[in-house]
């Protein structure tokens, strides 16, 4: 499986740094990760800039500007498409730690068996700490994960069939964080391609931490 991970950064390199740590030591398997900073400060950028230098991100740009999720998405994708070849584009929150051992493994395995019994979904772990779309099917395991279906995806964690974002980009004018998640949702509606909730794979959103809406306005969110 080949496996592109994009990420939209602003701010708060902690936890970024935290999140993107956590996604090499329980992702499970090879990916490259392509990160777009929107307008943050020196200290974060710089965080940034070193991680890259580690090679725990593939592809980075940094914009001197905020220019909001759906462009910031728009130039990964870009990025992503350029380098082409792989399977799976998986959208990641920097505030979204996997908890989950082999994480992305799994959530790529659930997606590609359910490719072989005949359906192509988008799918996220369970994401505890935020507030998630209601499941409106009783859960399933026929493909050897508990899972269940919900209206629409957030922008916690998402993962793409790369064909997915064939012929499509984000409305660049769209709302932060919660216009990606909705026009996703219209995309899916487009392609019937059901959205689903792996059960078993767990990620904690970061939100809930003490005093983190104070530091942090992310668009993850």
């Amino acid at each position: 499986m080949n496996i592109a991970i994009y990420m939209v950064t602003h701010e708060n390199p902690e936890i970024t740094s935290r999140v993107i740590k956590a996604l090499y030591k329980f992702g499970g398997c090879p990916f490259d990760l392509y990160v777009v900073d929107s307008g943050s400060s020196r200290k974060m950028q710089s965080a940034l800039s070193e991680l890259a230098s580690d090679g725990k991100i593939s592809h980075l740009v940094l914009s001197e500007e905020n220019i909001g999720q759906n462009l910031a998405a728009n130039i990964a994708l870009e990025s992503i498409d350029r380098h082409g070849g792989y399977d799976w584009i998986v959208c990641w929150s920097p505030d979204v730690e996997p908890k989950t051992r082999r994480s992305l493994k799994k959530l790529c395995r659930a997606a590609r068996d359910f490719v072989k019994a005949g359906v192509s979904v988008l799918l996220s772990p369970k994401v505890t700490g935020g507030k998630s779309p209601e499941a409106f099917t009783s859960s399933g395991d026929d493909i050897g994960f508990n899972y269940y279906e919900v209206d629409y995806l957030k922008g916690y964690v998402r993962v793409h069939p790369a064909s997915f974002f064939n012929g499509f980009r984000f409305n660049q004018f769209g709302a932060l964080a919660s216009g990606e998640a909705l026009e996703v949702k219209d995309r899916a509606v487009e392609l019937d391609m059901p959205c689903v909730v792996i059960e078993n794979v767990k990620c904690r959103h970061l939100g809930d931490e003490a005093d983190f809406v104070g530091r942090f306005i992310g668009y993850g969110l």
